[in-house]
This record gives C-alpha cells, sequence and structure tokens, in this order.
C-alpha cells in the first residue's frame, strides 16, 4: 500500500499538472485571488489572467481546489482534494508571459517516505494521507503539513519545502 500511495502521489504530481492550457472565457465558479481569478469549473482549476483575455488550464479532474498566491504573485500553491480523496499540494510558477508553469518539487514527492522513516514506521502502514498547504514563508519556502493515521496513533508534522 505505501508504495504505491508514493507511486500514485509522484504520477499524480506530475499527470495532474497542466502547463497552462489556454481556454477562452466561460463560467463557473469563480473566487478573487489578489491580482488573478481562479475559476472552477467541470472539476478542472483555471486561472484567469489580470485583463480577463485568457484562460490557463493549471489541473483537472479533482474535487476541490485552494489557490494560495506567494506574496509577490511568481508561484501559486494549489491545495488539490483528488477523486481519490488524497490531497497533495502542486506549485506552478509564473514565467516571463505571465503564465503559471508547473514545477517539479523533488522534496514533495520523496517527503512521505522521510516522515515515515523519521517517525520508524513503514510507508505501508499509513491511512488517509493528507497534505495541506500552511503559508508561505519570508525566505520563499512553502509550509506544509503532513497528516495520516498510523498504528501508534496519528502523524501531523509541518514541514518547510524548499522551490526550485
Amino acid at each position: 500500500m505505501g508504495r504505491v500511495l508514493l507511486f500514485l502521489t509522484a504520477l499524480i504530481l506530475y499527470q495532474g499538472c497542466y502547463t497552462g492550457e489556454e481556454r477562452g472565457r466561460g463560467s463557473g465558479s469563480e473566487r478573487v485571488m489578489d491580482s488573478f481569478i481562479s475559476e472552477v469549473q467541470d472539476g478542472a482549476l483555471y486561472i484567469i489572467s489580470e485583463d480577463d483575455n485568457h484562460r490557463y488550464k493549471l489541473a483537472g479532474d479533482a474535487l476541490d481546489y485552494r489557490v494560495i498566491p506567494s506574496p509577490d504573485g511568481s508561484w501559486l500553491a494549489v491545495e488539490t482534494l483528488l477523486l481519490s480523496n488524497l490531497t497533495v499540494v502542486r506549485f506552478y510558477r509564473k514565467d516571463g508571459g505571465g503564465m503559471y508553469r508547473a514545477q517539479e518539487v523533488p522534496e514533495l514527492t520523496q517527503i512521505w517516505e522521510r516522515v515515515t522513516v523519521n517517525a520508524g514506521l513503514d510507508i505501508d502502514d499509513l491511512r488517509s494521507p493528507r497534505m495541506k498547504f500552511l503559508r508561505w514563508e519570508d525566505n520563499g519556502n512553502a509550509l506544509i503539513n503532513l497528516s495520516a493515521a498510523a498504528p501508534n496513533g496519528k502523524i501531523a508534522q509541518d514541514i518547510s519545502i524548499t522551490l526550485p
């Protein structure tokens, strides 16, 4: 189960991150975020440009999203509730053209293994693993909370993630 969890997390982080598929403006549930709008429509997350002319598809096939921009707007953390009921955090960086592009964060894909080893557990023992974005740190890192049920109780740990 644990190896499957690691594989699924890596696969989800890789496949679930779009590089900014542009679409025409449409309707859906909209939330204003600092200098852009995030819109969820048919299980997909779109970012709408400030001038309201472009939509960028960031992620698809999930139950819910929570978008947290970095203080300077150069990064987005996207907390995603997947159809499998797993919660993961994905990161997107704004490129020179103003589009947010998925960023692979190697430290994030290995995080569960590190936490279980430090707790003296096998990753196969974890149930209901969750990632929650807590906040942007002053140094530009992201603070993530990991939680899961384990045979000896519950794991809950805050971890600072260095972004590339």
